[in-house]
């Protein structure tokens, strides 16, 4: 069984990173602890609207606030949509911290990610 996350957001992290860039010290890079409260917004044909809460552990020993972020959602290699943070995060030091964000799912690609998905071996 595959315990890892399937859920890939490319954007956050170089941007998370680029915050804590301005802080003293070693940096590590959050670790994504998994995807929570997945909401359906608004569904159709072309595209739809979810909410959805990304679970992250910041190890740094340093606080920052995170205003805003928006990039690339993917799924099994297959870009799945874009998302969007909902609100400015406070990120404590050394604790786990959750980012809502609003995802534009293209339903084109989430029907062709699913076939696939069906029909492989895993």
């Amino acid at each position: 069984m595959n315990n890892r996350v399937p859920f890939r957001i490319n954007a956050i992290l170089p941007l998370l990173a680029a915050l804590f860039l301005t802080a003293c010290g070693s940096i590590r890079e959050p670790q994504l602890k998994g995807i929570e409260n997945i909401r359906v917004d608004k569904i159709s044909s072309g595209s739809s609207t979810m909410r959805l809460d990304l679970r992250y552990f910041n190890p740094n020993k340093f606080r920052v606030k995170l205003k805003n972020a928006s990039g690339n959602a993917w799924l099994e290699g297959k870009k799945l949509g874009n998302f969007s943070l909902d609100t400015a995060v406070i990120v404590s030091p050394t604790s786990d911290f959750t980012l809502p964000v609003t995802l534009e799912v293209d339903m084109k690609r989430v029907l062709g990610n699913t076939l696939t998905l069906l029909l492989s071996n895993e």
